[in-house]
């Protein structure tokens, strides 16, 4: 298994750089993007992707943080997906190869207060090429070329086995 990286990536261990509460798959909490701190308060924007940071463990565990450790001004949903890569993707990262794909499980959860949040999905594809994905909510449960996950876009990572 190698690992691919998008446009704009660091590394490829993690996509492009901009991109607590432990949440199991299936698991989902309430609320988008309501207001929880006065802006003037030293919060930040967890909406814009700049402003959050992702690590990950493996390919099943993300951890979700705010840039600086600030708390963020608005309860922000995001999600973490696995999807389905056709078996014609040529391994090189994110293109046209690459799709169409369909969501094999995803879980949610609000970036809280705390500034960090977790995200496991308990179970990998064997043997099958997958793309796991940090985005804001909605859930998206099918990508095609070129649009992806567009402005929800946070963070991703690739599994090639081929």
């Amino acid at each position: 298994m190698a690992g691919a990286s998008l446009p704009g990536a660091a590394s490829s261990a993690q996509a492009q750089p901009p991109g607590g509460t432990d949440v199991q798959a299936g698991a989902a909490l309430s609320s988008t993007r309501t207001s929880t701190r006065d802006k003037s308060h030293g919060c930040i924007d967890a909406t814009k992707a700049r402003n959050l940071r992702v690590k990950w463990y493996g390919t099943n565990k993300v951890t979700v943080r705010t840039k600086n450790g600030k708390p963020p001004c608005t309860e922000t949903k995001v999600v973490f997906s696995v999807y389905v890569v056709p078996d014609m993707w040529d391994g090189r990262g994110f293109n046209e190869t690459a799709f169409p794909q369909q969501v094999y499980k995803s879980t949610e959860a609000v970036a809280l207060s705390k500034h960090k949040t977790t995200l496991v999905l308990d179970s990998m594809i064997p043997c099958k090429n997958a793309q796991y994905d940090v985005y804001y909510a909605p859930k998206i449960t099918s990508l095609r070329w070129p649009e992806a996950h567009g402005a929800q876009y946070i963070s991703a990572r690739f599994q090639h086995f081929g």
